[in-house]
């Protein structure tokens, strides 16, 4: 009689060990379902944030370029006018030497 309740608590073990084995398997399942989303929802997110990244690089250096570009233009013009200053004073020098040789 002893043997049968330990062959019957040996069986009922083992059942119980099977349907926990189920048990974590299932739950191993919904973890590894539940990881892969997260993973897939991370990636998304560095994907976002690096285009969003790229299209504010991309107007600061726009911005950048007219900065400079600016500054080469007022470079120019303080060029081109002292030029014109320049060839003024040339040409009244070359006119009061003339009058001034008559």
């Amino acid at each position: 009689m002893n043997a049968t309740f330990e062959w019957m608590a040996f069986a009922a073990a083992k059942e119980a060990v099977a349907e926990q084995n189920k048990a974590n398997l299932a739950a191993n399942a919904k973890m590894e379902l539940s990881f892969t989303k997260q993973v897939d929802a991370i990636n998304t997110l560095i994907s976002t944030i690096s285009n969003s990244s790229d299209g504010k690089i991309d107007d600061l250096k726009a911005r950048v370029g007219l900065l400079e570009g600016g500054k080469k233009g007022s470079s120019d013009a303080w060029g081109f006018l002292v030029g014109i200053v320049g060839m003024i004073i040339a040409l009244a020098t070359v006119i009061i030497e003339f009058v001034g040789r008559r």
